[in-house]
């Protein structure tokens, strides 16, 4: 059968009206003649509840009905359906969602359609993520990926960078459309993320969304939004290379040890009396961007005027013509010469806590006021207050269940 097109209209003209093959008997590896009846989904269900294997439940059906043509990959995906629903019960996607944010005491925003039950956008981010964005806020990544689940709707991911050239994924967002008002609004809470005052990401790199482009512009508008040159050239390079997705334990114990190698282990190229300030207090990808900028020195004249000065302008780090004065001067590379990105290799804050930050995320105030307004209501008042107050910060005290038990205690006396 060939498929032609004539004045706009498809046409079908059949060069052939018999078949080379014989008709098949039997439509084996058809997912949908294979699939299973009411009848078939009890039994695969009570031999999965004996933790029977799936070869011997795809055996058991074959053994009942020898015209069954079911295969193996619908018995695993059946029993793993059945594991779900074990582990979330009459949940829904988005409450199983919620409660593993909660059982794993992530940092998470929410909100919803008008008054209405149904989810419109949630973000949400892991404690270390929050930590290593407040020592890691120079370089920010945002992307937005498509069809990966049920619902069609797209994630937005945050990513970070370390010193020493590692990412970290800041936080993840589900948004029901990629207007400027839904990245703003996760824009807004991404920014409440920092904990210093006037914290702001300098560079944040994006694809060319319009909406997310305005957005940042919106919400940060002294950082510098680039096009990642990955998207730029997605169309040449995207088959070239496989990503693969790694979970938050792995990440971070990447990043550890990254720190840890920075500290202890020197390259033979590092070893030089000219680089002896910045051992152990720069990370070895910054050493290392120097050593390649270093060789420009070495084999041929800089000035100040061919120089470029491209890694002091981009990466923070000492360029040629600045390499080559103090490599006449005879004096080891300054430490103050390398941006501070480049000298953080630890997840602990090197920066002592300012007071007001401290006085700034004081609730003292604010729960004795709610204790004032409680104590001055009648029943139906302090019922309704009550209600309001386990409804809307439930989940924001979630994490501390000593402050909730004195909560419902002192609301319910």
């Amino acid at each position: 059968m060939w498929l032609s097109i004539h004045s706009h209209e498809w046409k079908v003209e059949v060069k052939c009206g018999f078949h080379s093959h014989e008709l098949p008997d039997r439509l084996k590896g058809h997912a949908f003649v294979g699939r299973l009846n009411a009848d078939e989904h009890k039994h695969v269900e009570d031999l999965a509840k004996r933790y029977i294997p799936p070869r011997h439940i795809l055996l058991s059906l074959q053994e009942r009905d020898p015209e069954n043509v079911t295969r193996i990959t619908q018995i695993y995906k059946k029993k793993s359906t059945l594991e779900k629903k074990k582990v979330r019960g009459n949940k829904t996607d988005i409450q199983q969602l919620l409660t593993l944010i909660d059982g794993e005491n992530y940092v998470s925003w929410s909100r919803r359609i008008d008054n209405s039950d149904v989810m419109r956008d949630i973000m949400w981010a892991h404690p270390d993520s929050v930590k290593l964005l407040n020592l890691f806020p120079i370089v920010l990544i945002m992307d937005s990926t498509y069809k990966t689940n049920k619902y069609r709707l797209s994630l937005l991911e945050i990513v970070g960078m370390t010193s020493t050239k590692c990412t970290f994924a800041v936080a993840f967002a589900y948004m029901e459309s990629e207007r400027k008002e839904n990245f703003c609004w996760v824009l807004e809470k991404l920014k409440g993320m920092f904990i210093k005052e006037g914290l702001f990401p300098q560079v944040i790199l994006t694809d060319r969304d319009l909406a997310l482009m305005n957005a940042i512009e919106i919400v940060f508008p002294n950082s510098v939004n680039l096009l990642c040159q990955f998207h730029i050239d997605k169309n040449v390079r995207a088959k070239c290379k496989k990503y693969i997705s790694k979970d938050m334990q792995k990440e971070m114990q990447e990043i550890i040890a990254s720190f840890q190698k920075s500290f202890y282990e020197v390259e033979h190229a590092h070893r030089s009396p000219f680089y002896e300030k910045l051992r152990g207090f720069v990370s070895r990808a910054a050493l290392t961007r120097i050593v390649v900028e270093f060789e420009r020195v070495r084999y041929m004249e800089i000035n100040e005027s061919t120089c470029g000065c491209r890694l002091k302008t981009t990466y923070g780090l000492p360029c040629a013509y600045e390499l080559g004065r103090y490599k006449i001067s005879g004096i080891p590379i300054p430490l103050d010469s390398i941006h501070i990105q480049w000298k953080k290799l630890s997840m602990e804050s090197q920066q002592e806590e300012d007071t007001d930050i401290g006085s700034e995320l004081d609730m003292t105030d604010a729960i004795e006021e709610i204790w004032k307004r409680f104590r001055s209501l009648d029943i139906i008042g302090k019922r309704a207050l009550k209600s309001k107050v386990l409804e809307h910060y439930w989940k924001l005290f979630a994490t501390s269940e000593r402050f909730v038990e004195d909560i419902r205690i002192g609301l319910s006396a």
